[in-house]
């Protein structure tokens, strides 16, 4: 799925679970398809947790490029992310 920050599309996965759920900030150049997040992903499928994990634009499945990115402007992509998902 995508979310469109006005700019940059943004990737990301959601699923609902039975309680409050976890979004999860990948590391500087990972993406949502990493190993920390596959593996939170599936233990909270498990516990019925909701989870979303995304990809910062220039990482991954989101747009952009990465040399023009910024910590304010990934910041503001897991704002975006954590209220409109």
């Amino acid at each position: 799925m995508y979310l469109n920050d006005g700019e940059y599309p943004l990737a990301y996965c959601h699923h609902t679970g039975r309680s409050p759920g976890i979004l999860f900030l990948g590391g500087f150049r990972s993406d949502m398809t990493g190993i920390k997040a596959m593996a939170l992903d599936r233990y909270c499928r498990d516990k019925g947790i909701g989870f979303t994990r995304f990809d910062y634009m220039g990482h991954g499945q989101s747009s952009g490029d990465f040399s023009d990115g910024r910590v304010g402007l990934w910041l503001d992509n897991a704002w975006l992310v954590s209220i409109r998902r």
